[in-house]
């Protein structure tokens, strides 16, 4: 029997294939430099830091605040075609949209940006800080610390020494 392909199984070969380069690309994202330029957990750290400048901050806000003027000028003829079909409905789900948008688009360009003004020390302090550390693995037979030997567990490679 050859095997042919068959429109009943479409939705199953699909969601396989979105699962699969959703694995791959979170797998090589994690590992690759890109994650390390564009790391909003850092700049979430480095935003709350009371060592960064206030200036750096008001002005990575800033910069996100123009970044959304930017964004709901383009977005301007959608918003009001879309207003102008659904009168009721449009509008409230721009009000709504133009709301979230207001609070998040700002932080979150903000804590992309930050790593960048912030000064270099501070930030290569924090990065190190989030770091994976070597912790001691206790043995089987406790000594006077409650550690055995002094196996170290490293968490980057997985092994112990």
């Amino acid at each position: 029997m050859i095997w042919r392909y068959s429109p009943v199984f479409e939705p199953v070969y699909t969601t396989m294939l979105r699962l699969l380069l959703t694995h791959l690309g979170h797998h090589f994202l994690k590992n690759s430099e890109a994650a390390r330029f564009l790391d909003w957990k850092l700049g979430l750290r480095l935003l709350r830091d009371r060592r960064v400048p206030t200036s750096a901050k008001f002005f990575s806000l800033v910069l996100g605040l123009s970044t959304l003027f930017v964004l709901e000028f383009l977005e301007l003829p959608i918003e009001t075609a879309l207003a102008l079909l659904v009168p009721v409905l449009g509008l409230a789900a721009d009000f709504a949209l133009d709301g979230i948008e207001l609070l998040a688009v700002p932080f979150f360009v903000a804590t992309l940006i930050l790593p960048f003004l912030a000064p270099r020390d501070i930030v290569a302090q924090l990065r190190g800080e989030s770091e994976p550390q070597s912790v001691p693995i206790p043995t089987a037979t406790p000594r006077a610390n409650g550690f055995g030997t002094g196996q170290v567990y490293e968490a980057t490679s997985a092994t112990v020494r």
